[in-house]
């Protein structure tokens, strides 16, 4: 399996057991969304439309996925 097709492995981890912000794994929690894969399904505009998800989660989230250069797959729109 070549490395481009294998999927980062904290897509996977569960959220909670990420080294990401803590108000991040408390949102994840609430709704119910186990994985940063799941999270990343959701664009932008949707997270911040969701009860609790504010900027500044949005911004933790960018460096963080910058960190394990998995910036790519966030989706704005």
């Amino acid at each position: 399996m070549n490395q481009t097709s294998m999927q980062p492995l904290i897509l996977s981890k569960s959220v909670e057991d990420l080294d990401i912000c803590e108000d991040i794994k408390i949102f994840v929690k609430k709704h119910h969304i186990p994985t940063l894969s799941k999270l990343l399904e959701l664009k932008g505009y949707e997270l911040l439309n969701i009860e609790g998800f504010s900027y500044r989660m949005l911004q933790s989230l960018l460096a963080f996925l910058y960190q394990h250069d998995c910036l790519h797959l966030f989706k704005e729109e």
